[in-house]
């Protein structure tokens, strides 16, 4: 049993376009034949007899035939008006505004058995029309409504009625389309998607709701590319599109199928859009553009940030656009601010951000801000983080020393960037810091091929912990990382590029630096844990003076005693010039107190000794199996100190030297041991620290 699916595309199912072919008006007539419900008939052969009737079948205007051959998933396609007929009567001839018209369409196979008849009326739409151009080509078009003061004007249908309209404010302007009437919707008109009938007050039911293919396009909120449309309230035609999508989203799941127009991705075609107002985007939305799609500050705007975020958890998406913040006030890209839903939780969760350029801002190109998780602000709790967001390649030029092109405040955590930028001014006289990560808790951010160039201080963090800077590209820096309070920091399989006093590229850097700003450096860190493994690092012209004032590590100073508490790791590095290597303070200083001293995670240390002349016990958080350096500095007495051993008493100490009962080092020696753990080192359920080496 054959089946014959098919439309026409200008009347009946969808009506919307017209072909011409030679001297008379042709239109398309697509259908696909296919066999015992689901087989196509490949490449088979039938004739395609087609009528236009009056309302009697004997009343015929027009006839004519079509041989075909379907294709391999069983379509064929004819145009209407350029078949074989024997009439001397054209499309041009009919009078299509003179009573209701049908189109017959009969198919019979190569031997004139019949696969299919249809009969469909013509006038289910508003009307046809000729008209002809100057080459006396006539074109078959829609009579639709103007714009959506017609469609509000328009008396009240009935339920299920469809109509079109030729444009939001005036034809062709992206704002075309189909409306359908659901006599039952109550939700308010937004001037895009639904439009409320004038005869009806708004407490009465009955809505015009915009036929949708999945996205929002913001042409139907008139809201169209070009400077033309700067400074009348651009802002809130988005809004409206955000807030359907998002109301759409929310309701998705309650909904019956059919009854609303669905899709919750607003839609930005090419051009250039003025942006004079803040947006504020709500859970499940998305916002999509192209490659030439551009939002553009209104030249003396005078708001905060293109887009917020709303209460409660957030999860959207943002791909495909440039936003320009054009020079203009303080204005920002991005500031998503976690903020609590009805359930007391919030921020940016599960969202990914995609191929955007961010460019001109005044202020922060993406700011992030989480809540006091650790209570020190008075909040104490944890439901207000932003997490699980994705970043890919997006790009982020900052223009002024005050902003950030990444700034993360406050709770943050389960970041991922990937082949993202952030830079400084690209005549290369950036103050300031182009990534600035500070928390009171939370973190596990990953840097992946990320570029951050062109600024005194490349990433910046402060009381910041799991921080992964991975197979990443620094230049043109006079800091590339500095690291304050951190903890768990790792810089890994990098490359620096006069990233330390701008290296040989001086010159191309800020005319002054800032007071205080301390040496030169690749990596600095003050009391924090930093792991830098496998980089590489060079300079333009290893020759110019200023490669050797800079600093491949330096370890602050931020204790009396001169010394640094830091830990800081460095392992299989690489420089293009041995003096590019030079490191300072990377061995901290740890007190003995009575007589014990406490390492936390770090293995090579400074042991200051003081008053105290005598260790036994050691306080670590290595694992088993693992060294600890201890580097002897003796401030006064005669410069001798004096580490006991264990004698098998854990409560005179924990250090095993092999049988000894006491060493004796001078100021300046390192002495090694190795933590075992129980039940090897016999100390019931503690561990001891066996002696290694002794240097001389």
């Amino acid at each position: 049993m054959r089946i014959l699916q098919c439309f026409l595309l200008v009347v009946s199912i969808l009506f919307t376009g017209i072909l011409a072919a030679q001297t008379q008006d042709a239109f398309t007539h697509r259908a696909k034949i296919i066999q015992d419900g689901s087989i196509p008939e490949m490449g088979s052969s039938f004739v395609v007899s087609v009528e236009i009737q009056g309302e009697a079948a004997t009343d015929l205007w027009y006839s004519e035939q079509h041989d075909v051959v379907t294709d391999e998933e069983g379509w064929y396609s004819i145009k209407i008006g350029s078949g074989v007929t024997s009439s001397p009567v054209t499309l041009n001839d009919i009078d299509w505004t003179a009573g209701k018209l049908f189109l017959a369409i009969e198919v019979t196979d190569a031997f004139g058995n019949a696969v299919s008849e249809s009969v469909n009326e013509l006038l289910e739409i508003p009307a046809i029309a000729m008209t002809s151009s100057i080459e006396s080509r006539s074109l078959i078009t829609l009579a639709c409504l103007e714009d959506l003061e017609e469609l509000r004007a328009f008396q009240v249908p009935e339920h299920g009625d469809m109509i079109c309209i030729k444009g939001h404010t005036s034809p062709r302007d992206g704002g075309e389309g189909f409306f359908y009437f659901l006599a039952e919707y109550t939700a308010a008109d937004d001037d895009g998607i639904i439009i409320k009938p004038n005869e009806l007050d708004s407490s009465q039911p009955g809505r015009w709701v915009r036929k949708l293919d999945g996205f929002i396009n913001i042409n139907y909120y008139g809201l169209t590319a070009g400077r033309s449309t700067d400074g009348v309230d651009n802002y809130l035609k988005i809004q409206r599109a955000v807030d359907f999508a998002a109301n759409n989203r929310r309701n998705d799941h309650r909904r019956a199928k059919g009854e609303i127009a669905k899709g919750n991705t607003v839609f930005f075609p090419n051009g250039e859009y003025i942006m004079d107002g803040s947006v504020k985007l709500y859970n499940g939305v998305a916002l999509l553009g192209e490659e030439n799609t551009m939002l553009t500050a209104r030249r003396n705007a005078s708001f905060d940030y293109f887009f917020t975020i709303g209460g409660g958890r957030v999860t959207i998406s943002m791909k495909d656009m440039w936003l320009n913040g054009n020079k203009v006030g303080s204005i920002g890209g991005m500031f998503f601010k976690a903020q609590p839903g009805p359930d007391g939780t919030g921020g940016l969760w599960q969202s990914r951000f995609v191929n955007l350029n961010i460019i001109n801002f005044m202020g922060h190109g993406i700011h992030l801000e989480g809540s006091d998780t650790m209570g020190l602000l008075g909040e104490n709790n944890y439901k207000l983080p932003n997490q699980f967001n994705v970043f890919e390649n997006v790009r982020i030029t900052r223009v002024t020393d005050e902003s950030n092109s990444l700034r993360m405040t406050m709770y943050q955590g389960q970041h991922t960037f990937i082949n993202c930028l952030f830079m400084g001014k690209r005549d290369r006289t950036s103050l300031g810091t182009n990534v600035f990560i500070s928390n009171s808790g939370g973190n596990v951010v990953t840097f992946l091929n990320c570029t951050v160039q062109e600024s005194i201080h490349g990433i910046e963090m402060e009381n910041s912990s799991s921080i992964t800077i991975d197979n990443c590209w620094f230049e043109n820096l006079y800091n590339a990382v500095d690291v304050t309070g951190g903890r768990s920091i790792n810089i890994l399989n990098s490359r620096f590029a006069n990233s330390a006093g701008y290296g040989s590229e001086r010159h191309t850097g800020p005319d002054v630096l800032p007071q205080g700003i301390g040496p030169a450096t690749v990596v600095a860190a003050e009391n924090s844990s930093v792991n830098v493994e496998r980089s590489f690092v060079l300079v333009t012209n290893p020759n110019e003076p200023e490669v050797a004032d800079s600093f491949f590590i330096v370890g602050r100073n931020n204790i009396g005693n001169g010394l640094n508490t830091n830990n800081i790791t460095t392992r299989a590095n690489n420089f293009a010039d041995d003096r590019l290597s030079r490191t300072f303070g990377l061995v901290p200083g740890i007190d003995v107190s009575l007589r014990t001293i406490i390492l936390n995670g770090r293995s090579n240390v400074m042991a200051v000794f003081d008053g105290t002349t005598v260790l036994r016990f050691i306080e670590s958080t290595v694992s088993g199996g693992e060294q600890i350096s201890l580097t002897i500095r003796k401030d006064e007495g005669r410069g001798i100190v004096k580490i006991k051993d264990w004698k098998e008493n854990r409560r005179k100490g924990n250090i095993s030297l092999d049988g000894r009962d006491q060493i004796e080092l001078a100021d300046g020696q390192t002495v090694t041991f190795m933590k075992v753990d129980p039940p090897v080192a016999e100390n019931g359920d503690e561990p001891l620290y066996k002696l290694v080496s002794i240097s001389n």
